[in-house]
């Protein structure tokens, strides 16, 4: 199979509405906040896109009384940064808005406490990256990344019901995740945790997320086959789905958390 690649392209053109079709999931921020016990944090962001989880882990640190030092806000695409600037903004004004890729972050060596990933690992470079993580990290700082697995594909609506799609899918596998820095020696996989999140949508909402490709995967069809899938998905869900305005599907995600040692 060719791989349709997915560049900052696709991301500037979906920047202006992505938030409108993404959902902000609050419990690994949650998560988070509970798994780390700093009194302040210094944050970096991988592939932030418009920012929403950078932001919303900034407001849940700051809730709980830690100081957020420092927070950049890393991506490869123009689209997704300049959407983003005026919501940061407003919230956290020095927020550093970086315009790099995630394995170039122009960051000073050991000036992060927290780099996370949220939904973005699939599109980063690994290796590279993780090197670039290993190197920004400050001594006991931590990596977290929120993705879904391949191996929750098929448990979620477009799994289901559009075709080939777990095929075209590039997320990575629990085994991937657990071994993921299994070639650096000074940083481990602390915890994981798996999250199932029941959404409630309409058949509307489906059909226009699906027809704009909100979801990077649908990007990597040929125009053609894409097409004849998304004919056979909304045949699917009409006859799957009783009440199409309120459409329920279940949503899996996993979070690891690593460390780098002292």
């Amino acid at each position: 199979m060719a791989e349709q690649w997915i560049g900052r392209t696709h991301f500037d053109q979906l920047a202006r509405k992505y938030d409108c079709y993404r959902m902000l999931d609050e419990a690994p921020v949650d998560y988070i906040i509970r798994a780390i016990n700093r009194t302040d944090q210094s944050i970096c962001d991988l592939g932030c896109g418009t920012g929403r989880y950078l932001i919303a882990l900034i407001k849940a640190f700051q809730a709980s009384g830690v100081v957020v030092k420092a927070a950049h806000g890393v991506d490869t695409s123009d689209g997704m940064l300049k959407t983003t600037k005026l919501e940061g903004d407003i919230h956290h004004p020095s927020i550093n808005w970086v315009l790099a890729s995630s394995d170039r972050t122009g960051l000073p060596s050991q000036s992060i406490s927290l780099v996370t990933a949220f939904n973005s690992i699939h599109h980063l470079p690994i290796p590279e990256t993780l090197a670039e993580v290993e190197r920004i990290l400050l001594p006991n700082g931590f990596f977290a990344i929120y993705t879904r697995l391949l191996e929750q594909e098929s448990e979620h609506i477009w799994g289901q019901w559009f075709p080939r799609y777990s095929e075209y899918s590039q997320v990575p596998t629990r085994e991937v995740m657990s071994n993921l820095f299994e070639h650096h020696e000074y940083i481990r996989l602390v915890s994981a945790q798996d999250f199932t999140f029941e959404r409630k949508v309409s058949f509307t909402w489906i059909c226009e997320q699906t027809e704009n490709k909100y979801y990077s995967t649908l990007g990597r069809y040929p125009q053609q086959e894409f097409e004849t899938a998304y004919s056979a998905f909304v045949e699917n869900i009409k006859s799957n789905y009783e009440y199409l305005d309120k459409i329920t599907y279940p949503s899996n995600y996993s979070i690891f958390l690593y460390q780098l040692a002292s």
